[in-house]
């Protein structure tokens, strides 16, 4: 007999992806409006069917397309426990943790590629660079992109959200590796080239690690964005092709590697079961819920065991 938290977790589960699917169909009739009749069919049979043991997802159909509500959802939920499997290995015990947002100047639909691009170059300068005062103050850091718009303006505004590790001592006055957020601004903007002084957060994580993974590994774009326009679907979809929206550094990439983790995660299963030991169990039971697309909801069909 499943557990009140198995039910709980598969109830909460079902309802999310009820909500991603209803999406899914608005973004599927905008994709063959525009003529796209391949990624219209493939939102249409994305999740059309899960399969659920333990209160987990074991298996589904899904279509890896950027701006899927439902493969976004996956994608970031199995950023957010990779983040945060990462940083609960031995060699962060003796870290702290800062959160960075790094912004430019909102932009147009037609600046946007650009700008992502300017954006992409500054990261490198101030990540990569031996001598930048960024990298030498920093263990390793975690990015990654978000692109927020505004509908009445029609402008974009991208911004990197960044989670960073230092060592202990670090916010000492008496530190000459420490960046005061004057200081970040001053790089940010050298680094981008900009002509004006751009929007920079810095802020120490106390004891709020879970809530600071959680907001860096969100979403990159909100489906509630562009899941009616078509002009904002054209734009996203176009300069989220084949871009890179996660990167790892410093010691968050040496981790990730060690761990065998994905740079960019798929949407699949669920990361937080051990899945092996859920199909060793002959007591498991396996349901199997469709998409029903009169009544807008998941139906189980199906209870069986899984062995």
């Amino acid at each position: 007999m499943a557990s009140i938290d198995e039910n709980s977790r598969k109830v909460k589960r079902l309802r999310t992806i009820s909500e991603k699917k209803k999406m899914n169909e608005y973004l599927s009739r905008i994709y063959k409006r525009l003529g796209d009749e391949k990624k219209a069919k493939k939102l249409k049979l994305c999740a059309n069917h899960f399969v659920f043991a333990d209160g987990n997802i074991l298996e589904a159909m899904y279509c890896q397309l950027r701006l899927c509500p439902v493969c976004s959802w996956r994608r970031a939920d199995r950023t957010f426990h990779n983040v945060f499997y990462i940083i609960s290995q031995p060699e962060f015990k003796d870290l702290d943790f800062i959160f960075i947002t790094l912004t430019v100047k909102n932009c147009s639909a037609d600046e946007l590629p650009a700008t992502l691009e300017m954006m992409n170059k500054g990261w490198r300068r101030l990540a990569m660079t031996a001598m930048c005062e960024f990298r030498r103050s920093f263990e390793g850091t975690f990015k990654a992109l978000e692109i927020t718009v505004n509908k009445k303006t029609g402008e974009y505004h991208p911004h990197y959200h960044i989670l960073a590790a230092v060592k202990k001592g670090y916010f000492r006055k008496s530190n000459p590796d420490y960046i005061s957020q004057e200081n970040l601004i001053k790089l940010w903007q050298k680094v981008c080239k900009l002509d004006y002084e751009p929007n920079v957060d810095i802020r120490r994580v106390k004891n709020a690690t879970y809530k600071a993974v959680a907001e860096v590994a969100k979403y990159s774009v909100k489906a509630t964005d562009y899941i009616k326009d078509e002009e904002i679907v054209k734009t996203l979809d176009k300069v989220l092709f084949r871009r890179r929206l996660l990167a790892y550094g410093g010691i968050f990439q040496v981790v990730r590697k060690k761990l065998k983790l994905e740079e960019e995660p798929i949407a699949e299963g669920d990361d937080s079961f051990n899945a092996s030991q859920i199909l060793a169990n002959p007591n498991i039971v396996k349901e199997i819920y469709k998409w029903n697309f009169g009544t807008k909801t998941y139906e189980l069909v199906r209870k069986t065991n899984l062995i």
